[in-house]
Order: structure tokens, then sequence, then C-alpha cells
């Protein structure tokens, strides 16, 4: 195509601008002839890059203009969108989420009449009530450029646009989503308890980030650290803690870590049970927490390396250890609370990120110990992965005490809609009542260990065993509340008099001791419980403080006396475990006092990541003022690691079903 004929575009105007284009070209080719052929190439050459160079430097101002690219939570708050509780995430449309996370919200301007769903506009009077229970409803969308934050925009009272898919939605029965939203909110500390508590969590992580920055786990007497994933599991296990603390400055170290430096895929064999319920379920959480994208796209990330050790199993129960980055697996001996301790975080995943494999996994490995259990659901904790088979011993303690557990947290996960999971651990606790439950003369129950098929019972109870309380009042208070005419609710009461009797026993397991710090398990001959009879040592376990917490929270105005045992409990971590130089080291012997500062002598060298995932955590909202923040089994669900997850799941691949 010659050069008049591309320049013909119609009219005189353009019959014009064709003959003065044309006699510039003719002016030009004659002057070029003055110049060798390779002269005139270069000269064309660097016209065209500069033409090239202006218009994509053009194109990208454009689009600069239209988004930043870059997601930074501090613009998305609730503060900068003027709301009091549900930071709304705009990136979400009919409840799917774009290609790109880091691309940001829309700006949304309010115009003089604003419209609504139906099309008709609202006075100004309007415009300035607030109504906590609905979603904005976007008008004019406008760029944002770099460091300005969103303007302050209000809701709609009336006729406004419902989004039919809510995150963490729960059932209006048990309160409204401002209910969820104010349940979620990041606390401060409210008395002087909560104040202490909150200090001995910065003092553990000064001590963590002063001496083992990254790694698993500190070491506080020896300030060194030791590996336990390779993944940074103290920041990982804890960062729901600082949130919810309201550390801020704490809570962004953590974050940065794990965005830029955190490797799911290390070249490393895992120990599937804790990697899920510390490392998975943590990221879960602060990502239900805070809603930020970042921390669930590093838990699928990790899950999807998880995954072989599920999909390598002969019966779907999965093998212990998995390489995060070969997917290669080893070992097929686990134990029973590693083998059903993983669903709750899998099928949350699953129903987060739409991947049905995550809820597959985990309910197949359900499936498979539901055939193979005994007909009354106890079932003994030595698992034989590749014939499903198992052996040993039936305890509430460990290696079986989670089982049981996340038979309830299942159940309540899924807004208590799956009745064979409420089933199957109702069978379980009438027969744990029926078998395992004995008493002292002085007035001691507890949760004996069965040794044999023939249940000969052992006289012991672990520390462990002391979740069982709350959670035998949890699942009473959770069926009472159950909208489902043909729930099964007989022996109910005789649980939740049971959990009274084993709180109590726990409870006493601190305040008979010395050093009002509990061993790793008590005795019991018929007249008296025996602290004494075996390992001593306290390592810092969060199961008593936990069923503390749950009794304060359902049984609101006797929270009191609860507080008092655990005031009692925190007063002496602080006293006989606090490192001078940083963190907290366990107790040897709770049975002697310790003299000075702790040592290599009376102390393990020693802090565990779930002393400020789960102990410090909980000993923090037993003394909360507000009756309603993280409630558990109302708008929450604790996995057995302490990250609290929102009830709602409902997806139709998350259901469990068994058949043979």
């Amino acid at each position: 195509m010659g050069l008049d004929d591309g320049l013909i575009v119609g009219g005189e105007y353009a019959e014009g601008w064709k003959k003065k284009v044309h006699s510039t070209f003719m002016q030009l080719r004659v002057r070029l002839r003055k110049y060798p052929p390779s002269a005139v190439i270069f000269i064309v050459l660097i016209c065209c890059t500069i033409l090239l160079v202006t218009f994509s430097h053009s194109l990208m101002v454009s689009n600069s203009s239209k988004s930043k690219h870059v997601y930074n939570p501090a613009h998305y708050s609730a503060t900068n969108y003027g709301m009091q509780g549900n930071v709304v995430d705009m990136r979400q449309v009919n409840g799917k989420a774009p290609k790109y996370w880091n691309a940001p919200p829309p700006k949304v301007l309010r115009g003089s009449a604003p419209v609504t769903s139906d099309g008709s506009t609202r006075s100004k009077a309007d415009q300035e009530k607030v109504h906590p229970g609905t979603r904005i409803v976007p008008m004019n969308i406008v760029s944002v450029q770099p460091g300005e934050t969103f303007p302050k925009v209000e809701r709609a009272r009336n006729k406004v646009q419902i989004d039919p898919v809510e995150l963490n939605s729960t059932p209006k029965r048990r309160g409204s989503q401002s209910d969820l939203e104010r349940s979620r909110k990041q606390d401060t500390p409210e008395n002087e308890d909560q104040k202490a508590i909150r200090e001995m969590m910065e003092w553990a992580w000064y001590g963590y980030k002063k001496y083992a920055w990254g790694k698993d786990v500190f070491k506080p007497l020896s300030r060194t650290s030791e590996v336990m994933f390779l993944l940074g599991g103290t920041i990982i296990d804890s960062i729901d803690t600082l949130w919810i603390m309201g550390l801020t400055e704490q809570y962004e170290e953590a974050r940065s870590w794990i965005e830029h430096e955190l490797n799911v895929g290390v070249d490393k064999y895992e120990q599937l049970f804790e990697c899920v319920i510390r490392c998975l379920g943590g990221l879960l959480s602060i990502h239900a927490l805070t809603e930020d994208p970042m921390y669930l796209e590093k838990a699928k990330q990790l899950g999807y390396n998880l995954l072989p050790a599920f999909e390598s199993s002969p019966t779907g129960m999965p093998l212990r250890n998995v390489n995060l980055k070969t997917g290669k697996v080893s070992s097929s001996g686990m134990v029973l609370a590693e083998v059903t301790t993983l669903q709750v975080e899998f099928k949350y995943l699953a129903e987060k990120t739409g991947e049905p494999r995550f809820a597959e996994a985990a309910n197949k490995a359900m499936c498979a110990v539901q055939k193979a259990m005994p007909p009354n659901g106890l079932i003994p904790v030595n698992v034989e992965v590749r014939s499903g088979t198992f052996s040993g011993t039936i305890t509430m303690g460990a290696c079986g005490d989670s089982h049981y557990e996340y038979l309830l947290k299942q159940w309540l996960l899924t807004d208590r809609k799956e009745p064979a999971l409420w089933d199957w651990y109702k069978l379980s606790m009438d027969s744990v009542v029926e078998n395992m439950v004995d008493k002292t003369t002085d007035g001691h129950v507890y949760l004996a260990e069965l040794s044999n098929s023939h249940y000969s019972r052992r006289a012991k109870m672990d520390h462990l065993a002391c979740f069982a309380a709350g959670m035998l009042l949890l699942g009473h208070h959770a069926a009472a509340d159950s909208i489902d005419p043909g729930f099964e609710t007989a022996n109910l009461e005789k649980h939740e008099k049971i959990g009274d009797g084993v709180m109590k026993t726990c409870s006493d397991m601190y305040l008979s001791a010395p050093t009002h710090l509990s061993p790793e398990f008590a005795s019991f001959s018929a007249d008296r419980m025996i602290l004494n009879g075996g390992v001593t040592a306290n390592y810092q376990r969060p199961e008593t403080v936990e069923s503390l917490f749950i009794f304060a929270r359902l049984r609101w105005d006797r929270r009191k006396e609860y507080q008092e045992v655990g005031r009692t409990i925190y007063q002496a971590f602080e006293k006989y475990m606090r490192v001078s130089t940083g963190g907290y080291a366990s107790l040897k012997n709770v049975m002697v006092i310790p003299d000075g500062e702790p040592n290599f002598k009376t102390h393990n060298d020693k802090m565990e990541t779930f002393f400020l995932a789960e102990t410090l955590k909980y000993l923090y909202l037993l003394f909360s003022d507000d009756p309603h923040f993280l409630h558990p089994g109302e708008h929450w669900v604790f996995n057995t690691e302490a990250h609290p997850l929102p009830v709602g799941l409902t997806s139709e691949f998350i259901a469990y079903s068994c058949h043979s």
C-alpha cells in the first residue's frame, strides 16, 4: 500500500493534509539522498526508537493513574472505609476473586444524591446514617494515586445491594454479620490481668526476636534456636496472638517475614500433623482475622505441598512425613490424633480456595478410620496406615486427645449441618463416660486410660486430657442451640457434669503443687490425686487454660471463679519461668520451688511455640471483658493449636460422607 492510499480518509480536509504530507515526504527524500544508505537507515532507526519510547511512557502513565497495583492493608482498613466493623474487600466480585490479588479495590465517591440498588436516590440525611450490617454500593470508580488513602464512605441504611456470598458468614439465629465482625475486632488490654499477660507475650517475643529470629523454636537458656520445620515455626504459630493482643509493631514484623522470607517448599521432611496444626492453621487463622490475601496464598501453597502425604496412602490415612519440595513421603506408623486432627484445617482451606482436593483428602482419612473403628467409637492410639489397623492404649490424653476434639469441631465449623459428625462425637463421648470416667473418694473426677481390649483401667490422666473439660461443656451447649428437631441429646447433661468434675481436677493439678504449676500428668489412688508419681515437669501446656476460657465464656456469670484459677497460673509462669535475657523456660519439677534465675539444672532449655500460640492466647482471652470477642462455638472454632477459624463452611464438597 502506498503513502497516498494510506492517507485517503475522505473530504477536502483529508485531501489537503494528503498534499502537505506528500510534499514533506518528497522534500525529506531529496535531502536524504545527500547521505549514504547506511546513515539513512541509522537515522530512521533512531527516530523509530524515540517514537516507541514516547508511546510506551504515555501508556505507563495512563495505567498508573488507574491503580497502584500494590496491596497495602493500611489503605483498605475499616477506618479508611468509614466502617465500624467489616473490612469490605471490593476486589471480590460476586463472591469470586480476580486473577491478580495485588490489584487494589476500587475507590468510591459519593455524589450529592447517591443511587441505591433499585435506582432511587437518598436524601443527605439518609446518607449520613450508618448501618453496620450492610455493604457499600459503589457509584463512581476513580483513580488512586500512590500514597493516597481511600476517603471515608457511608453505608446505606435501606435498599442496599447484598452480596450473596458473604465471607465468613454465620447463621442469623446466633447473631448477625456485624456480631461476627465485632467478635473479630483487634483487641486492646482492658484490665490489669490482660496487660500483664500481654507483657509476658512481649517478653517472649523479645527473646525470640533477639536470639532466634526466623527459626522454629527459641532456647532461652542457651539463647540459641532449635529446628522443627525450617518454616519460622514460632512466627507462624503466634502471629494471630500478636494480632489479637494488639501488638502492632510485633505483628508487622511477623507479617513482613512471612511475606518475604517464608518458603513453604523447603527441601525437608515435615511431620504432617505438627505442620498442619501449627503452620497451616496459623496462616489460615491470621487470614480469617485480617482478611489479608497474602496469608491465604501462602496457606494454599503449603496445602498443595502437604497433599502427597494423603494421596500416596493406600488406605486414605495420611503418612507421617512429607518433603515439601519433592513430595516424597515416609513412615506409615502414625497415632490416632495425627490421622484425624487435620480435617478442620484442610476443610477450611478447601472452602476458601475452592479446591475440592483438600476436603477430599481430609474426608477420605476420616472415612478410613470410621470403617475400621470399634462399634463404640473408642479407638486405640497406634495406627498402621498401610493396613488401616489400630492397636494399643485408648486415651483422652497423648496420641488420642484431639481425635475426639475434632469430631465436635468439624461439626461446629460446618455450622452444625453434618449430623454424621455429631453422631460420631456423641457415640464416642457416651462410651468415654461409660468406660473411662472414675472418681477418687476425695472428689477428683478423672478420665482413666484403657490399657487393652478388655478395658482395664489405668488410674492416670495426662494434662493433655484437660481439654476434655471444655469440650464436654461446649458440646452440651452447642447441641442445646441446635435447630434440628431430630437431634440426639440424651446424656448430654451427664457429659457436662463430667466436664465440671474434670475441670476441678485439672485446676487442682495446678493449685495443689508447691509452684502452682501442673505436672505432665497426675496419678490417682482410691482416695486421692497424686502429683509426684511420674513426670513432674511443666511444659507450658495450654489445655487447662483452654477449658477455663470455654467455661468462663459459656458461664459468663461465673467467670470470676475461672479467672481466679487462671490468674494463679499465669503468675506462676511469670514467677518461675521468666528468663532475664528474654523468653520463658519450662520447669523440670513443679514439686520443688526453684531457687533464683532459671538455669540448666532446674529448667528445660526450650520455649514451646504453643506457649505463645495457645497458652498466653487463652489466658488473655480468659480475662476479656467482652463476652462476644472470639466466642468459642458461636462464631469461631479454635483448632487444636488455638488458631481461631470462623464458623460457616457451606461448599458442597466439604460435606463428610462415608460409604461402604
